[in-house]
């Protein structure tokens, strides 16, 4: 299913969050969960996300079975998430020792398969006044992607074709994510068909993008030339940790041979930073022409010049 028009917007989600991912990165438990609580009420359109945020910010501050009350009470009221996001999540692994813990998890699980089955992938366009430059394919973060679908929007002004898929995935009651690599790349590569059929153009002049989670399939797509070959990625906020030492270096020398050229882009104060930083030192260094630019004052989140940033991102991926 298609849809064209914009979405809302949701800058004050991402001033929300980006405040709570650097108390996070800057261990600041206490006024993490201060600021959490807060986001219950100046969020009431995110229940699974904020009652996660504040069941983590409990376990950080040494109380676990408050935490676990939490998602007890927003379980009850219809939220859930993936099952690794419970069960793997190191912040609340003082939690899951707990009795209920497993029965809560449980819960969570029967209504996230129920979800599953009835979810299908979507896909949000822009398209540019006549002829397209290229085609620029956007993928959201987790729980995406109504929170960031407007921030490559701008990219249609700038003559290129702009697609947004939204994935089939659940990640919780509140959104979507990439949690399959290879399912993803099959309804990434469908949406991709489809823009160049609708718009025109080579998959040589496609450019992969995506924010957090979006981020890590973009430049390992890229680097990869899979599921299409394109020009390059740029990455916001990128979390490239997923991706492990050995691929690294394969994808480092395949992106090499075929030019690939990246662009990314990161808050000076998210916890990605300097290992993103490492990794473009290490792409330039063999061989894969790689930019990054540091938004000052910015943590884990989308900046908001973002259209000045995507346009000079552009014209490096493909110059």
């Amino acid at each position: 299913m298609r849809q064209t028009q914009a979405m809302p917007d949701h800058t004050r989600y991402w001033a929300i969050a980006d405040e709570l991912f650097s108390l996070y990165g800057e261990g600041r438990y206490e006024e993490l969960l201060a600021a959490a609580l807060a986001a219950m009420e100046r969020l009431p359109q995110r229940p699974a996300t904020t009652a996660y945020w504040v069941a983590c910010g409990r376990c950080l501050t040494g109380d676990p079975g408050a935490g676990l009350e939490v998602l007890a009470r927003a379980v009850e009221a219809g939220c859930f998430w993936a099952p690794g996001d419970l069960l793997n999540e190191p912040d609340l692994a003082p939690a899951r020792g707990l009795e209920g813990f497993q029965e809560v998890a449980s819960a969570s699980r029967r209504l996230h398969e129920l979800a599953q089955a009835a979810a299908g992938p979507k896909l949000l366009s822009f398209g540019p006044e006549g002829a397209a430059r290229g085609t620029l394919i956007a993928l959201h973060g987790a729980e995406g992607p109504a929170e960031f679908a407007p921030f490559w929007a701008g990219a249609a002004g700038l003559g290129w074709a702009v697609a947004v898929p939204q994935s089939s995935q659940v990640q919780s009651s509140d959104g979507f994510g990439w949690l399959d690599g290879d399912v993803a790349a099959g309804e990434v590569a469908l949406a991709h068909a489809g823009l160049v059929e609708e718009h025109g153009g080579e998959t040589a002049d496609t450019v992969l993008a995506g924010f957090s989670q979006g981020g890590r399939w973009a430049v390992e797509w890229a680097l990869a030339g899979a599921p299409f070959e394109c020009r390059g990625f740029i990455g916001v906020g990128p979390s490239l940790s997923g991706i492990a030492p050995a691929e690294t270096s394969r994808l480092i020398s395949t992106g090499a041979e075929r030019r690939v050229r990246g662009y990314l882009i990161v808050g000076e104060r998210d916890w990605v930073l300097e290992p993103v930083r490492e990794l473009a030192q290490a792409w330039n260094s063999q061989g894969v022409a790689c930019e990054l630019e540091v938004v000052p004052g910015v943590g884990h989140s989308p900046p908001p010049d973002m259209d000045d940033r995507l346009g000079r991102a552009l014209d490096f991926v493909a110059p």
